[in-house]
């Protein structure tokens, strides 16, 4: 079993380095600026794997300033997951309503 991570956000390495020392399974983070969208795809199609696939593509707050381009990415993305093989889980976590001060807990609490 596998576990990836779509999106990096602000969660992602902790979720990460969590998942690392607590469970037995292998995780893989794939940040949404840096990932191609046909690596996505590829990996939702490889059906020799069991997948467990945790969305953390949203922004933290969209304004003026969000990368448009990325919530498109993220929805082409989401769009293709009809398509995936052996995916057993998938779970979507926003941080949109996270507090930067409760994350900045978060942040200290984990590093």
């Amino acid at each position: 079993m596998q576990i990836y991570l779509f999106g990096q956000g602000s969660l992602g390495k902790i979720i990460k380095r969590n998942l690392l020392l607590n469970s037995s399974f292998k995780v893989s983070l794939l940040p949404l600026r840096k990932t191609a969208i046909h690596e996505y795809v590829d990996l939702l199609l490889n059906n020799k794997q069991k997948k467990i696939i945790i969305d953390l593509m949203d922004p933290n707050s969209v304004n003026e300033d969000t990368d448009k381009s990325l919530i498109s990415k993220a929805k082409v993305i989401r769009d293709k997951l009809s398509i995936s093989k052996n995916l057993q889980h998938y779970i979507y976590i926003s941080t949109a309503s996270i507090y930067r001060s409760s994350l900045k807990k978060l942040m200290k609490t984990h590093y």
